[in-house]
This record gives structure tokens, sequence and C-alpha cells, in this order.
């Protein structure tokens, strides 16, 4: 399959392909450089909401609250939680996101994204972001 019929399978909401999609540019972010504009021609009216917070401050209920009152307008939902690894333990911290989708009924895609500490905002967030 090439890029652009991937594109397309991506772009028309198809979950499997969509993830096959954002895996292929954080691999290969120049794909960007020659892709970027098919992708921002049918994307391009997106919101980015940015939540951030300790642990325990409510980050997750509100995510789910704002997902549910968007959903119930027909819009069409993607979660990138950027969850920074462990400086005692070296893991990540991703139960958040079993919460969020069990709240949550379809129209939402979710990708959970791994940071080191030294890392404030991963650069595949930001690929997957765009």
């Amino acid at each position: 399959m090439n890029i652009k019929e991937l594109l397309s399978k991506a772009l028309s909401r198809d979950k499997f392909w969509l993830a096959k999609l954002i895996s292929l540019l954080e691999a290969n972010p120049e794909l960007l450089l020659e892709y970027g504009d098919l992708i921002w021609k049918r994307s391009g009216r997106a919101h980015v909401i940015g939540v951030t917070g300790v642990g325990g401050a409510g980050k997750s209920t509100l995510i789910a609250s704002l997902v549910r009152l968007m959903r119930s307008d027909g819009k069409y939902i993607g979660i990138v939680s950027i969850d920074p690894s462990s400086p005692y333990s070296g893991g990540a911290i991703l139960g958040d996101r079993v919460r969020i989708q069990k709240s949550i009924n379809s129209g939402i895609y979710m990708r959970s994204v791994t940071a080191p500490p030294e890392e404030v905002l991963p650069w595949k967030a930001l690929v997957t972001l765009e």
C-alpha cells in the first residue's frame, strides 16, 4: 500500500489505518514535509486543547466530560495522552486511558505516548497532534 492510499484510509476515520499512519509518521517525520499538505487540507479545522496537572487533579474526569459534550454535538475526537515516564520506575502512567474510554461511546480515537523525563513534550506527540 502506498502512502496516499494509507492517508485516504486514515482520513476516513478508520482507527486501524489512522494508527498505522501515525506510527509511520512518528518513525519517519520527514514524510510530513512531503505529504503534510494532503493531511492538513482534510484536517485543518481541528481544535487542540491541552490539559495538564498533578496526579489526582481531575484531568481524566475533565477530559471525559469535555469529550461527552463534544460527542453530543456530533464531533469526532482524537486524544493524545502524553504520559511522563517515572524517574523512579521508568514506567509510564497510562491507567487513565482505560477510565476515559470506558466513559465514552464511539467516535473517539485515543493514542498514548510516553515521554522520557528529560523531554517536556516529545516530538512524536507533536507529529501526532498535527
